[in-house]
């Protein structure tokens, strides 16, 4: 399979570069080559580093907000009818709002540099919360029941009982919501513009007619998706294991 996975990195990488070439128009497609050594350039640009470090840290904040939050309400609804039924309008609201809408309303109440956070938490949180509240719901009755029968503390049954329950589906769903923090948080950066920002540097590049920048540049958000995930989820999983 990582072979197959190889070849098919390889593949499109090549059509991407031959499809350039026979196009030969770098302001609406350029080549893979180009987008490569645009790259490299930007990246020993101290502004690169630090916009990426910005952007990391609305990540990691909106990420951790998210989890904590999600995590709060989906077990408050979860186990209490009446705080799922009441949370069920805002959070239906909340996922048919198109993203792009959100931040457009967002601009007038916060800053460029809240918005971005602000969004990500928005857009990702009913991820969170769907997963535990539906494996609360799901869960093995007889086991619940037994666990009230033992008249076991609330804290006991939330260790033993309840996340190890929910835990699987914690974990898929934060890997979904990590990705989509990314995705948000770009998006916003791009229309609040703030000062540090790989969104900001998107825009500026689009603005100033370099194709070849804006493709580097969303490579390079995919990368470090990509990258982070894979270093964040590899050490949660090392410390699920130890």
């Amino acid at each position: 399979h990582k072979g197959i996975y190889v070849f098919s990195v390889i593949f499109f990488a090549l059509a991407w570069e031959i499809a350039a070439r026979m196009a030969n128009m770098p302001l609406v497609l350029p080549g893979l080559l180009s987008v490569l050594r645009k790259l490299f350039e930007l990246s020993g640009t101290k502004q690169f580093w630090k916009s990426l470090a910005f952007s990391f840290m609305r990540v990691i904040s909106a990420f951790g907000i998210t989890t904590i939050l999600g995590l709060f309400l989906g077990f408050a609804s979860g186990l209490c009818k009446s705080i799922q039924s009441f949370l069920k309008f805002p959070f239906s609201i909340i996922k048919a709002t198109p993203v792009v809408a959100l931040i457009m309303i967002a601009l007038f109440w916060f800053s460029s540099q809240k918005l971005p956070v602000i969004c990500a938490v928005l857009m990702t949180l009913p991820v969170i919360y769907d997963a535990v509240c539906g494996a609360l719901q799901n869960a093995n009755k007889n086991l619940l029941d037994m666990s009230r029968i033992f008249r076991l503390s609330f804290s006991t049954r939330l260790k033993h009982v309840y996340f190890p329950l929910t835990k699987p589906y914690i974990l898929t769903a934060c890997k979904t919501v990590f990705a989509q923090s990314w995705k948000v948080v770009a998006a916003g950066e791009i229309l609040s513009v703030p000062r540090w920002a790989l969104g900001t540097m998107l825009q500026e590049k689009r603005i100033l007619l370099e194709p070849a920048s804006v493709f580097a540049l969303v490579l390079a958000l995919t990368v470090f998706c990509i990258l982070s995930e894979k270093i964040l989820f590899s050490f949660v999983d090392f410390m699920g294991a130890t």
